[in-house]
């Protein structure tokens, strides 16, 4: 709490009410599509005006992301704090099963996320803007416990493959003529393909699911496990 005390208050009222806009849509897709979310439903839970919301968040959209956002910081720094796993493929392997464990415990926002994904791909990879970044006073407030959360970097979970698959090339777990780019493009088919093709979303077939997958492609790009 110290560290936030010495922000500015306007920063500090800016972070919560971004904070608390997120914790709306989490729970608001509850029981409703993203669709159906209504600006005067999250403005209302928030207790702001409509003006301050499109002030903090041009489209509704950017909310999605920036939910994201916060949850990809949340899992770099736990990745990142577990000890004993190895940079590669072993630390894919642990991100994958954070990923099911958070899908698990707030199944409808990311169904809503990954539906968002599919609906409009071009909007969704122009989602790195100042509005859908995590500052550092809501990275403090909403991850107190989290020693370092200021210094894990932003960029969704394309960072983090990019990190091992690089990781693993140097290590020789990889071949040296891996491309960087198509195997971040079929872990990313992995994380977002897997949730729509199973039924059984609970978080240890969908980690066992990932992992499975994993492997597989593991081995089609010649790596060693």
């Amino acid at each position: 709490m110290e560290k936030i005390a010495q922000f500015p208050l306007k920063e500090r009222k800016r972070a919560r009410i971004r904070l608390a806009l997120a914790d709306s849509v989490i729970k608001r897709t509850q029981d409703r599509s993203f669709e159906k979310i209504k600006i005067e439903t999250l403005c209302q839970d928030a207790e702001i005006s409509r003006g301050t919301f499109f002030r903090f968040f041009p489209k509704k959209i950017d909310l999605i992301f920036y939910v994201t956002n916060l949850w990809a910081i949340e899992t770099g720094w736990q990745l990142n704090h577990t000890e004993g796993i190895e940079p590669g493929y072993k630390k894919i392997n642990e991100f994958f099963r954070l990923s099911a464990l958070s899908f698990e415990r707030h199944q409808h926002f990311f169904i809503e996320a990954l539906s968002q994904r599919v609906l409009d791909p071009v909007e969704f990879n122009r989602q790195d803007n100042e509005y859908n970044r995590v500052g550092l006073v809501e990275r403090l407030i909403r991850f107190p416990e989290y020693e370092g959360i200021e210094a894990i970097p932003e960029g969704g979970f394309s960072v983090l493959f990019r990190q091992n698959i690089e990781a693993a090339i140097k290590t020789k777990n990889l071949p040296k003529t891996t491309d960087s780019e198509e195997s971040i493009l079929a872990l990313a088919c992995i994380f977002y393909g897997v949730p729509t093709m199973i039924s059984d979303r609970t978080a240890s077939h969908l980690a066992e699911t990932y992992s499975q997958q994993l492997k597989i492609v593991w081995k089609g790009l010649g790596g060693r496990i």
